[in-house]
C-alpha cells in the first residue's frame, strides 16, 4: 500500500465562528486512540512538511492538528528532527518491496535495490518531501545534515549490508560494499533526475532497461564475470 500525503484534519471552528481554533485536547489517549496515534501523527506531519516546509512546521502545530497534547507528541518524538526521520522512514518502508532473506546471486541483489530505489522515488509522498528538502536544504544546515544521515541510514547502509551478505554467501569478492552501494544510488539517482527532465527529442528509457544497464555496469566494474571464470578453471 502506497503512502500518499493525506489531507490533514481541518482545524475546528470556535464558538464565535472564528476558524483556526485548536481541537479540544484530552488527557492520556484511550486504548483505541493510542493504537492509531502514531500513524495519525506521521500522516499529519507528512502533510505539513509538504505543505509549508520543514522550517515552518512546529511540533506544537503538529500536536494541535493531531488533536493531542504537546507532551504526548514529545513522549513519542523528542524533537522535530526525530519526527522528520520517522516520516521519511515510514514513506520508504511503505513504498519499497520487502527485501528477500537472501538473493540467488549478486546480480539479483543489485537489481532488487535499483528497482526499489525507483519505487521509493516515485512515491507521491516521497516526491513531496524531496521537493521540500531541495528548496530548504540550502538555508537549513540542520536539514542538510539530516539528509546526509537519511541517505546513509535508509539507503547506503542497508544496501551495503545486503551486498556484503550476498557476496559472502556466493563467494564473490566485492571489496568495499559501501562504495558499491553509493555507486548504485548515484547511478540510479542520476538517471531518475534526467528521466524527470528529458532532453527535447530524447527517447525515454524504460525503468526495466535502465535497471539492467546499471546492474551490468556495476557487475563489470566489480569484475564479477572474470572472478567466476577464473574460479571455474
Amino acid at each position: 500500500m502506497k503512502m500518499s500525503p493525506p489531507s490533514p484534519a481541518p482545524l475546528q471552528q470556535s464558538a464565535d465562528g472564528r476558524q483556526g481554533a485548536r481541537p479540544k485536547l484530552r488527557g492520556r489517549p484511550g486504548k483505541e486512540r493510542a493504537a492509531t496515534i502514531d500513524a495519525d501523527i506521521l500522516a499529519i506531519a507528512t502533510a505539513m512538511f509538504g505543505e509549508i516546509g520543514y522550517a515552518a512546521t512546529s511540533m506544537e502545530a503538529v500536536a494541535a492538528r493531531a488533536g493531542i497534547t504537546k507532551r504526548t507528541l514529545y513522549l513519542r518524538y523528542p524533537g522535530k528532527s526525530e519526527l522528520f526521520k520517522n516520516v521519511i522512514d515510514a514513506i520508504v518502508m511503505q513504498a519499497m518491496k520487502p527485501q528477500p532473506t537472501d538473493f540467488a546471486d549478486l546480480r539479483a541483489c543489485l537489481g532488487f535495490h535499483v528497482e526499489n530505489y525507483y519505487l521509493v522515488r516515485r512515491d507521491p509522498a516521497m516526491r513531496v518531501i524531496t521537493n521540500m528538502a531541495d528548496m530548504s536544504v540550502q538555508n537549513l544546515p540542520e536539514l542538510a545534515a539530516l539528509a546526509q544521515e537519511f541517505t546513509h541510514e535508509l539507503g547506503t547502509r542497508r544496501i551495503a549490508t545486503s551486498i556484503a551478505d550476498t557476496a559472502r554467501m556466493t563467494g564473490v569478492d566485492v571489496g568495499d560494499p559501501e562504495f558499491i552501494a553509493n555507486a548504485l544510488l548515484d547511478l540510479a539517482g542520476g538517471h531518475f533526475s534526467r528521466a524527470d527532465m528529458p532532453l527535447p527529442g530524447a527517447e525515454p528509457a524504460t525503468r526495466e532497461s535502465t535497471s539492467g544497464r546499471i546492474v551490468r555496469l556495476l557487475m563489470a566494474g566489480l569484475g564479477v564475470g572474470k572472478q567466476s571464470s577464473e574460479a571455474s578453471r
